[in-house]
């Protein structure tokens, strides 16, 4: 079945709850991929102090009542979170006291998660940073550690959480392959951490847009990853940022990506993180947001079948 998803963030947050998702209803989108990573301010949050900048930091039922207007309004027009991204960064150069701090953060998205029946949970990995004297096996340490540290409270919920491939610049502002971008590594860890967990705890979500973006094949990726691939952030570039514009915005390979996901039958949403194409924040006209999700609506139902997935 195609389901149609699209991120909250710059969406639900400048048009509100009940506009922002009687619209998604209204272009026949039944799912949203939850952005809590917008619950900090990930430029200054790994100074600190920490406590007291994220609500993730409450208890699980303050939380609730903190997003329960969001949760009536999906309720209403029958949209379900499919998805969640939880706050990044993970980690930061300098600050050892963050990486327990997000980690306890992500300990609360989890238990969120489970309680309003969101199956899927991107949390961003660590990247070798080019201005960091850190090695591969460093890296890889800090990532185990990020991960491997929440799997007793995913082993006590049916939540998944799921690794990205990402990318990060050097000092000239040069794109680089970041975590996650290594398909058979990426696998090799998720794999790792599921038989340390003793179930399925993780998984991957494939951003199209950072594989673009870095020059990475999807024939060679996306086989290499298979089944472990359970969510998606669908957006394109033109491989000179990270500019989530629309699919056929940029230079993506689509008929390829269509391809291999027919071959590893990916049964997941078709979830868009398009924000910058379309969002008021950009555009500062609330006239555009209609068309576009017109747009992403025909766009989606268009991807769906074209990577194996049967329409209502």
């Amino acid at each position: 079945m195609i389901e149609l998803s699209l991120q909250t963030g710059e969406f639900v947050d400048v048009l509100g709850a009940d506009r922002a998702y009687s619209l998604l209803k209204k272009y026949g989108f039944s799912c949203v991929d939850w952005n809590f990573d917008l619950c900090w301010n990930k430029k200054t949050v790994v100074k600190g102090p920490y406590e007291g900048q994220c609500i993730f930091e409450r208890p699980l039922n303050e939380v609730l009542e903190y997003f329960s207007e969001d949760l009536a309004a999906q309720k209403r027009y029958g949209i379900r979170p499919g998805q969640a991204h939880a706050p990044y960064p993970a980690y930061a150069p300098g600050y050892p006291d963050f990486s327990p701090y997000a980690r306890k953060i992500y300990g609360r998205c989890i238990e969120f998660c489970d309680a309003v029946g969101i199956p899927y949970l991107v949390i961003h990995g660590i990247s070798r940073m080019y201005n960091e004297d850190l090695s591969e096996d460093a890296v890889d340490e800090l990532n185990w550690e990020l991960y491997s540290g929440l799997i007793p409270v995913l082993q006590k919920t049916n939540v998944t959480v799921c690794l990205e491939n990402l990318f990060t610049r050097s000092f000239r502002n040069g794109l680089h392959a970041g975590f996650g971008s290594d398909a058979k590594k990426a696998a090799q860890l998720i794999d790792r951490l599921n038989e340390a967990a003793g179930k399925e705890c993780f998984g991957f979500c494939l951003d199209t847009g950072h594989l673009t973006l870095v020059r990475l094949d999807f024939r060679s990726f996306i086989p290499a990853l298979g089944n472990r691939i359970k969510c998606l952030h669908l957006n394109d570039n033109d491989q000179s940022g990270d500019h989530h514009r629309v699919p056929y915005g940029g230079l993506a390979d689509w008929e390829r990506f269509y391809s291999e996901m027919r071959k590893v039958d990916y049964r997941g949403t078709v979830n868009f993180e398009t924000h910058k194409q379309y969002s008021l924040d950009t555009l500062y006209d609330p006239d555009f947001i209609e068309p576009w999700l017109a747009y992403l609506a025909v766009c989606g139902r268009m991807m769906g079948q074209r990577m194996g997935l049967k329409d209502k």
